[in-house]
């Protein structure tokens, strides 16, 4: 009943068309974008350390399917125990997919392996745990090498030259590593106020901050009061944010800046008040607020990521993202 075909260094089962439950993608030599991520060391500790980061995980995966819903060629789902796939119709997508639950996910730690190929789907209207494909063993082949490596991120692909956004990626990592707890809380902030977004993706902000009110409902990740006045913390900063919401969140929309140089896209990564805006949000000062952003290096990693997002779009056809923008 099945053929067997082949593709670059690897052998795939592709159905026969006698087999009236299975068909392909709908585009002979459509290319596809595989999300796999996987928690970095969730088995240790006691089974409510694990069932907390299981339901953060769900609840993250849920939201940010709804953010994403125009992106995905299916949706992200569990796969196994803590681990979680899907498809995406652009590379770019998928990578800013994976910066947000990594944010989200901090003191713990998500791997996220990309992979780009074929994916041939065993009934269309099943998720992804119906498909298989290159673009499936890519990603498991990144997402291995990225927790052998302690690298956050990494993509794999036969087609397409991605070795440079890898170095890119490793960087990124190795910066992020250094951030303190607290650091990260205010990446995350500054994400919510801040957020990179297409013209595609929904309510980007609302969603995270369901998602955090969500994480410190968790006994695993609740969150006491700061006895030192350094100490940003996020419950004050969501608090104060949500009794004004609509006159501090400014979505930073990618596809403003599709058709303009490397240097003027990442000029966007940031806006004029951030640090004021985090400072009176979180009762502390601009002072202390600069101090911390400069040591987590946030505006540098924005940048960064910027430059992915940008590079990503050029391995899909060289764009950044296809809708026209408009105001």
């Amino acid at each position: 009943m099945l053929n067997d075909i082949k593709t670059k260094n690897i052998q795939l089962r592709y159905p026969h068309k006698s087999y009236v439950g299975v068909t392909s993608n709908n585009s002979k030599n459509k290319i596809s974008y595989t999300f796999a991520a996987d928690i970095k060391n969730s088995r240790y500790g006691d089974s409510s350390r694990w069932a907390d980061l299981t339901a953060l995980l769900e609840k993250s995966r849920t939201l940010l399917n709804a953010i994403f819903e125009n992106n995905l060629e299916k949706e992200i789902v569990f796969s196994g125990g803590d681990s979680i796939q899907g498809v995406f119709n652009r590379p770019e997508h998928a990578y800013m997919y994976g910066r947000l639950l990594q944010k989200l996910f901090y003191p713990e730690k998500i791997k996220v392996g990309i992979g780009i190929g074929e994916v041939f789907s065993y009934y269309e209207d099943k998720n992804s745990n119906y498909s298989t494909g290159q673009a499936f063993i890519n990603a498991q082949s990144a997402l291995n090498r990225a927790k052998s490596n302690d690298i956050d991120v990494q993509i794999s692909s036969y087609e397409s030259n991605v070795d440079e956004i890898n170095i890119m990626l490793e960087m990124i990592s190795s910066i992020r590593g250094t951030q303190t707890d607290y650091q990260k809380e205010l990446d995350l902030m500054t994400e919510i106020l801040f957020p990179f977004v297409t013209f595609s993706m929904y309510n980007t902000s609302y969603k995270l901050i369901e998602i955090i009110n969500f994480k410190n409902s968790l006994p695993t990740f609740n969150i006491t009061s700061s006895t030192d006045s350094s100490d940003t913390r996020i419950d004050i900063f969501i608090k104060n944010l949500e009794s004004d919401i609509s006159n501090y969140i400014k979505p930073i929309l990618i596809n403003k800046y599709v058709n303009k140089n490397l240097m003027e896209l990442i000029e966007q990564a940031n806006v004029y008040g951030i640090q004021s805006d985090l400072a009176l949000l979180t009762q502390s000062t601009k002072q202390n607020i600069s101090k911390m952003f400069n040591k987590a290096k946030i505006e540098q990693l924005r940048k960064y990521d910027i430059v992915i997002i940008k590079r990503l779009g050029d391995v899909n056809n060289g764009i950044t993202d296809i809708e026209p923008y408009t105001k």
